[in-house]
């Protein structure tokens, strides 16, 4: 997936294509990494997974929504998160870099999203999501000079919109637009 990165104030941010699911550098194999897809923003400082790229390697993720589900009995109907305004999102993330120890190999880049509490209208159907950052926000995230998670919690989130879609987008084999298509309604 397309992250951006900066690796200091006089460098440009950078748009690169990095594996989702963070393997930090200690790791022993690229397998260590598939559960870390998230990390949440409470304790991303302490955890030894994240704190080296917390403190050295944040990026944001560009998208234009993220999937939630809610349950409803036995069926888990699907919903388009999305701002109303047709905007992408930016969500906060950490990248990292790995090889096998001892290699002369090609690095792998891995990058994981942060979580945070659920607000507004995506609390109604799960208790976490991305830590938005707002466009006004990116610097301060990018550039690791402090540590800005405070401020950019208590900042207003955009208008979301949760978006009934099919329940194509339930199977991992379905990459298409109309994973996104409108879900009929009874």
């Amino acid at each position: 997936m397309p992250i951006v990165g900066q690796r200091s104030a006089d460098a440009s941010p950078k748009l690169a294509v990095f594996r989702w699911g963070l393997v930090p550098l200690w790791a022993k194999t690229p397998k260590d990494g598939a559960r870390m897809l998230n990390a949440r923003v409470e304790t991303v400082h302490e955890r030894p997974a994240f704190r080296k790229a917390f403190t050295e390697r944040r990026c944001l993720v560009p998208a234009d929504g993220w999937v939630e589900w809610r349950r409803e009995g036995k069926e888990r109907l699907p919903f388009h998160i999305h701002r109303t305004d047709g905007e992408p999102l930016l969500f906060a993330g950490l990248w990292e870099r790995w090889r096998e120890k001892g290699s002369e190999g090609d690095w792998l880049h891995t990058f994981t999203v942060l979580t945070r509490p659920a607000a507004g209208p995506v609390a109604e159907l799960h208790p976490r999501m991305p830590f938005l950052v707002r466009p006004g926000d990116r610097e301060r995230w990018l550039l690791p000079t402090d540590d800005p998670r405070a401020d950019l919690l208590a900042a207003p989130l955009p208008a979301l919109e949760l978006a009934p879609v099919s329940q194509r987008v339930n199977d991992a084999r379905n990459d298409d637009p109309e994973c996104l298509a409108p879900r009929e309604q009874p």
